[in-house]
């Protein structure tokens, strides 16, 4: 979702998606045209990166108290541990935890590969002939590529089905299993899935007046889309029927969402926002020169992140309560192209294809 598909995804498409909020109409009408979704960089980035950044068990008491605005440093002595760094995939890709396993996609041979968590050995490699975009649910391991959406049987890792998800020259961006149901989301439409019969039931519009989606979350009740206009639409995970759509005053990308409420970036600025009202919960300023990556899980905001002083990327982790610092990491590599929260560790997978594990 960036240069190598993965990794400058989210930062390019925000950038992408900031010139056509400044496009007039007449102007945005020439280039949906001449583009459609784009290419790859421009267009899918923080789609993708939404598809996977899914989900967070952060209790609804907590996320919700409103705090005021804060700027904050990292607070000396918050340390995480580096427990794990060398190689894993050829080329990094996308990552999803399911089954009891790691799904990480490498983007140089087109193979996803299931990895053991605890010893990080490979288990089974599984031939997809292009990049993936994996995710667990609804009984199955289901991944984008090649633009059809794949159904991969856990107990065989092998193949069960191929769909067709008819998006033409539109790059299919990701892929999230909630309810029961499947859900494809483009910068373009939402695509819901039926499982039972491995076929397309229901496509919703995302598009309006040339402004295209560049967020997508859900935290299984619900599902969360942000346009380019900056407005946040919320929508049943079941039906697909909308719930509530609000505008937000500032630019940013969507990180993730649980019980109501959305952690999005701005800047160097992460906040969390009533997803109704779009009122700001709390703001946390990280100090970084930009945010590359994030993923809410588990009552925690892991941070991927670009200093300002542009010598290193940081791991940061917040309180998703009330964006307090919790933690912090200088990482060796820089960029991102796999990004996901594993039995409470962070789990970075880098352009070049090497793994980082922190706690």
């Amino acid at each position: 979702m960036n240069d190598d598909f993965v990794t400058r995804l989210r930062f390019q498409l925000r950038e992408a998606a900031a010139r056509e909020s400044r496009r007039g109409p007449v102007a945005r009408a020439a280039v949906a045209t001449r583009r459609r979704v784009g290419s790859q960089p421009a267009l899918v980035g923080a789609v993708l990166a939404c598809a996977l950044a899914i989900v967070g068990a952060v209790t609804l008491t907590a996320l919700q108290r409103a705090q005021p605005p804060v700027e904050q440093a990292v607070p000396p002595g918050h340390r995480l541990t580096l427990v794990y760094h060398g190689p894993l995939v050829t080329q990094g890709g996308a990552l999803a935890p399911g089954f009891g396993s790691v799904w990480a996609s490498d983007a140089g041979t087109g193979e996803l590969l299931r990895i053991d968590p605890r010893t990080r050995r490979v288990l089974a490699r599984v031939p997809l002939g292009d990049q993936a975009l994996p995710d667990a649910g609804a009984g199955a391991l289901w991944a984008t590529a090649g633009g059809r959406l794949i159904r991969i049987d856990p107990t065989t890792n092998r193949v069960s089905a191929r769909i067709a998800l008819g998006l033409g020259a539109r790059v299919i961006a990701g892929v999230s299993a909630e309810r029961g149901v499947v859900w494809v989301p483009s910068p373009l439409e939402l695509l819901r899935i039926d499982p039972r019969r491995n076929a397309i039931d229901r496509r919703i519009g995302l598009e309006h007046q040339g402004f295209q989606a560049n967020g997508f979350a859900t935290d299984g009740t619900l599902l969360y889309v942000l346009r380019a206009d900056r407005v946040l639409r919320t929508l049943d995970a079941t039906t697909g029927a909308q719930v509530s759509s609000t505008r937000l005053g500032f630019d940013a990308f969507l990180i993730g969402a649980a019980h109501g409420a959305v952690v999005l970036a701005d800047g160097s600025d992460v906040r969390a926002v009533d997803a109704r009202t779009g009122r700001t919960l709390w703001r946390t300023n990280i100090g970084a020169e930009r945010v590359n990556d994030g993923v809410l899980a588990d009552g925690s905001v892991w941070i991927h992140a670009t200093d300002s002083n542009a010598n290193h990327d940081r791991l940061l982790r917040l309180d998703a309560g009330d964006g307090q610092m919790t933690g912090s990491l200088t990482l060796a590599e820089f960029g991102v192209a796999g990004f996901v929260a594993v039995a409470g560790d962070a789990w970075i997978v880098s352009p070049n294809g090497h793994l980082t594990i922190a706690r």
